[in-house]
């Protein structure tokens, strides 16, 4: 590739190299060059158009517009490239339609490039979402996603995913809604699911240009920019400034609006307008309407509601492109060459009749349409005297036609329907092909032919792989009456009201009560869902086996350990594996007696996968006529004796996907009592508790209880199992591990369930936003992983993605690292980035960071030590300046590092109860970036000293490494902080639902019915493992074992 001025030969070998799987990395998208929101461009060959000395054959442009920018003089240029003889050429320019927002939709286009991989990207984010309120029936999830001026993604959105709530903005401006009614509207809908349906739980996607459609914001923020463009000429401190005039320039009716938005909203609408271009994206939508709706909700007195706020931007735009949006490239890249080669001029290349575009592509039909048909011309205002030529003619943005589209009005009909009932649609996101093992061999078990005789293997002969892979957005696909599932629906409904009746969680059966979380009709499943729920799983057959027998082996490990054993529970020294009794011998190696109640309860959070836990070990049991009943809810249904009978039919639609819908998860019971006493699970050890548990056991006959969960589950396990040696109580427990984080030990539990779907669905995320970031070239973001005290989820990422900077927190622990030492290296690495000429990073760090650095170690100790009244801890927290009375208690260190941290971040650090829970933030980064800013802007004040002019070439010529604070250039030319841009990007937790990867189907499967071998054999104290994870599943190996040291009661040791 030759560089000439900006401009390159693109050659067949780079378009080889990026096409479909990297990034639109050849030519930048930035001001240089031609701007590009959408990754699937990569396809358009490039082959046949050729660019020599600034004179052009032939030009294919894909967007809007483009600049060529120069940043060396005019003398130079004409030293390197000597003026010619002019030599006028005949320049072709055609282009084809991209735009995410599909806005150009009119007669011509039926849809842009692009607009189906960022559905389908946003589809696979809100998805995640859904499933996660199957499982946890909790929350309210306030989505915003782009649109810029219309509402095409949100409702397109909307109809993939059957959400509950859409705010339309072309309905809102008909309607001339103001920010009250919007606010309204939410809280009714809100309110009725909440009192008449018993719902806590709930989906609203939220355009980002909605704002702009309300009449009196918008007048606000013309009223806020003019007084801004009049009154302020300073332009150092005009935040500031335009603080203290505001009040006496805005009128009466704008000032009061202004006040009823919260501070927090305040301040950054102010902070936009004065930045040098106003955007009504940039504005967090979602935060302001959750603050207000949560605001007249506790009015109404509806207080124990959670909400969260979602913000996805242009990062899903950068995902892997659709196999529609790869077709649809190829063949419009092709098409421009085509006109290009005939000489055509001013024309867009257009396919119509793009449904056919991937199952029968000879149907399609591609044109050449000349612009002028599609764009239109300015009025001229009178109170301009010029017009640019340029800014004349211009393509109209296309809205949602409210009353002509069909599309638009079938949506009204229904939309009423999905306020209050649950039709959620959970989709996988795009290209998930890969992800599937369709080939049945003799090795893999497929459950419902060989195993469950109730369900026909029919079933797998109506599914069309093809249909789902090749699937379109609903704008081109249109939308059917099968969409619906009106036919199913009211079959389904029929059937019901004659045998069943289906009302708050509760289905009666033949006049049994049959309990359950969350129940997923067939009807209900997305066709991705049907598909998973169809596969096959692959294991070790011998775990199915009539006879297998469990074997014990000598082993040595037991004396490498330090552990204490239960008072109750003798030393369990014995290891043991399973076998296939291969020679037949007579005997019994199971010691199976009669039939019995199995009981089953997940105690901490749900991992991908969680669900073919209970497949396998409801698969297993049932050979032996065992039942298995789960505890609904975790820790309210152990206390309180809410059961499910596990079994066939309610398992079916479990099968391979994510969440844990059936039984669900309540990591803490509130009870309604006086006190409204919240309990945990280390409260299940109390007198009261295990009194409880007892009888919930007793009532339904179970004899053997299975946890599934992690360190904490596992170490409840052992407690509970010593005092029921101790009382006499006829309850034997054993545990299957699951972590979200991988914090066991890897030499007793290789790989925790759903370990590997997170590393994978978290990577995913982050190759979204690395690949945003190359395109826009500059934002840094900082990405904050959730985990525990362990580092092993986020050190998996890393290595998978390779981000700039990533903070492991054991090695700072180790190094007794300060914060300043972390401040400065980051600092460091982003002036040298800016040097040169990269304006761009990932810095990825985990939630247990600050648990790592030694500063806030040495600040907990202090507290602890000196202050003991819960008062005075909330005295510190809620004041930003620490009181004189505590600084004469507290070190210098500590009451420096208090008066920087934010008011999340002390209440984190300084409440015992929130600094053990894992579950609780501290928006540590918003603290970090502010430090690493005014270290920045310290080294520039610094800079301006020595007056070192930048150079990009003496620079590259005289870099050191490593960099340091003697040898980190700082140039007195350079503004640091305005080209130090920062994004924040926390990974949701919700991730933790969604479908998990073959990998993990399989190891839980493979636990589940090693714990039904270990219930058939009355195993006391003992934990699946899985060895040999690394080899082919048909050679996994199973010994399983456990012990605990109780001296530890949060992180134990192990011995399998």
């Amino acid at each position: 590739m030759e560089d000439n001025n900006n401009i390159c030969e693109i050659l067949k070998n780079y378009v080889q190299e990026d096409k479909i799987y990297k990034p639109y990395n050849i030519i930048d998208n930035n001001k240089t060059c031609v701007s590009n929101e959408n990754k699937s461009n990569n396809n358009i060959p490039y082959d046949n158009i050729q660019s020599y000395n600034m004179s052009y054959d032939n030009i294919s442009t894909y967007d809007f517009t483009y600049d060529n920018i120069s940043d060396i003089s005019d003398e130079e240029i004409n030293k390197k490239y000597p003026k010619k003889n002019k030599s006028f050429v005949k320049t072709s320019i055609v282009s084809a339609p991209t735009c995410v927002y599909n806005e150009m939709k009119n007669k011509y286009i039926e849809c842009s490039l692009g607009f189906d991989t960022t559905i389908f990207s946003y589809c696979q984010y809100i998805s995640y979402l859904i499933t996660h309120i199957q499982t946890y029936l909790q929350g309210y999830h306030f989505i915003k996603v782009m649109g810029n001026s219309s509402s095409h993604i949100a409702l397109e959105c909307f109809l993939q995913t059957k959400v509950n709530i859409i705010l339309v903005t072309e309905e809102i401006k008909k309607n001339n809604l103001t920010l009250d009614q919007i606010i309204q509207f939410i809280v009714d809908v809100i309110q009725n699911r909440y009192k008449k349906y018993h719902k806590n739980y709930g989906i609203v996607i939220i355009p980002d240009g909605i704002l702009k459609k309300i009449t009196q914001f918008k007048k606000l923020v013309t009223s806020i920019i003019h007084i801004k463009t009049k009154f302020i000429e300073n332009k150092i401190n005009i935040l500031t400034d335009l603080q203290n005039i505001l009040s006496k320039h805005l009128i009466k009716e704008q000032q009061e609006f202004f006040k009823t938005l919260p501070d927090f909203f305040q301040i950054q609408l102010l902070e936009e307008i004065c930045s040098q271009q106003f955007h009504y994206a940039r504005l967090s939508t979602e935060l302001l309407l959750t603050h207000l709706v949560k605001k007249k909700l506790e009015e109404r007195q509806i207080n124990d509601l959670e909400f969260h706020t979602h913000s996805y931007g242009k990062e899903v735009t950068c995902s892997l492109p659709t196999n529609f949006d790869c077709a649809y490239s190829y063949i419009l890249g092709f098409s421009c060459v085509e006109m290009l080669q005939h000489k055509y001029n001013g024309y867009m290349c257009v396919i119509k009749k793009l449904k056919n575009l991937l199952l029968n592509v000879n149907d399609i039909e591609i044109l050449g349409i000349p612009l002028c048909h599609i764009m239109k011309i300015k009025k001229k205002n009178k109170n301009v005297a010029q017009i640019n030529i340029v800014e004349q003619f211009f393509i109209k943005r296309t809205k949602v036609n409210l009353k002509d589209d069909a599309y638009f009005i079938k949506y009204k009909k229904y939309r009423y329907m999905y306020l209050y009932e649950d039709h959620y649609r959970v989709l996988t996101g795009i290209q998930y092909e890969h992800n599937f093992c369709i080939d049945y061999d003799d090795k893999s078990l497929k459950f419902r032919n060989k195993l469950n005789s109730t369900l026909s293997s029919n079933d797998y002969i109506t599914i069309k792989p093809n249909n789902i892979f090749s699937k379109i957005n609903f704008t081109i696909s249109g939308l059917t009456k099968e969409y619906f599932n009106k036919k199913e629906h009211n079959e389904e409904k029929s059937s019901m009201t004659q045998n069943n009746i289906l009302q708050n969680g509760v289905i009666l059966q033949n006049n049994n009560t049959y309990k359950f979380n969350y129940c997923k009709h067939s009807s209900m499943l997305s066709e991705i869902e049907k598909m998973l729920t169809a596969s096959a799983i692959k294991f070790n057959t011998i775990l199915i086996r009539h006879n297998t027998r469990i074997t014990y082996i000598n082993n040595n490990f037991f004396n490498k350990l330090y552990t204490i054993s239960f008072i109750h529970i003798p030393k369990i020294k014995d290891f043991y594996i399973l076998q296939d009794n291969q020679f037949h011998l007579k005997q019994n190696y199971r010691n199976v007696t009669c039939p019995k109640n199995v009981g089953v309860v997940l105690l901490s959070h749900c991992t991908p996968g969680t669900n073919n836990i209970l497949v396998g070990l409801h698969q297993r049991l049932s050979i032996n006529n065992f039942k298995l009943i789960g505890f609904i809810k975790g820790l309210k249904g152990l206390l309180n004796n809410d059961i499910c009978l596990i079994n066939d039919n309610n398992l079916k639609t479990s099968i391979n996907i994510g969440g844990f819908p059936l039984l669900g998860v309540h990591i803490q019971y509130e009870k309604k009592t006086n006190d409204d006493q919240i309990l945990h699970i280390h409260d299940l050890i109390k007198e009261n508790n295990i009194s409880k548990i007892i009888k919930s056991c007793k009532n339904n006959n179970i004899t053997n209880l299975v946890f599934i969960g992690d360190e904490k589950v596992i170490t409840l396990m052992n407690i509970l199992n010593d005092i029921f040696i101790n009382k006499d109580v006829n309850i034997k427990i054993v545990s299957i591990p699951i972590s979200l984080y991988n914090s066991f030990d890897k030499n007793l539990i290789e790989c925790s369930i759903g370990y590997h779907s997170m590393v994978r669905h978290i990577s995913d995320i982050i190759s979204n936003v690395q690949s945003n970031c190359l395109n826009i070239n500059t934002y840094y973001y900082f990405i904050k992983i959730h985990t525990n005290i362990s580092s092993s989820l986020i050190l998996s990422v890393q290595l998978q993605t390779h981000c700039n900077i990533c903070y492991i927190g054991e090695s700072l622990n180790n190094q007794l690292t300060s914060l300043h030492t972390v401040i400065e290296n980051i600092s460091l690495i982003i002036i040298e980035r800016i040097n040169r000429m990269k304006y761009y990073g990932v810095i990825l760090f985990s939630s247990n960071l600050i648990y790592y650095i030694n500063d806030f170690h040495e600040l907990c100790k202090d507290v602890d030590e000196n202050i003991k009244n819960v008062q005075e801890i909330d005295e510190i927290v809620k004041n930003d300046i620490l009181p004189e009375r505590f600084q004469k208690i507290l070190k210098k260190e500590s009451v420096d590092l208090l008066n920087l941290l934010t008011e999340s971040m002390k209440d984190k650090l300084l409440r015992k109860e929130k600094r053990e829970n894992e579950d609780i933030d501290s928006n540590f980064e918003v603290m970090l970036i502010n430090e690493i800013k005014k270290y920045i802007q310290n080294l520039m004040e610094k800079s301006k000293q020595n007056k070192e002019l930048y150079c990009y070439k003496k620079h590259m010529n005289t870099i050191s490494s490593p960099i340091n604070v003697k040898n980190i250039k700082v140039y007195s030319d350079i503004d640091y902080i305005l080209h130090f841009q920062t994004l924040i990007k926390v990974i949701d937790r919700e991730i933790n639902c969604f479908f998990p990867t073959h990998f993990d189907n399989s190891l839980a499967f493979s636990h589940g019915l090693l714990a039904g071998i270990a219930v058939e054999n009355d195993l006391l104290n003992y934990v699946t493992s899985i060895k040999h994870l690394n080899l082919n599943k048909q050679n996994w190996s199973r010994p399983v074992q456990y012990s605990v040291n109780p001296d530890n009661l949060g992180y134990s040791s192990y011995i399998f």
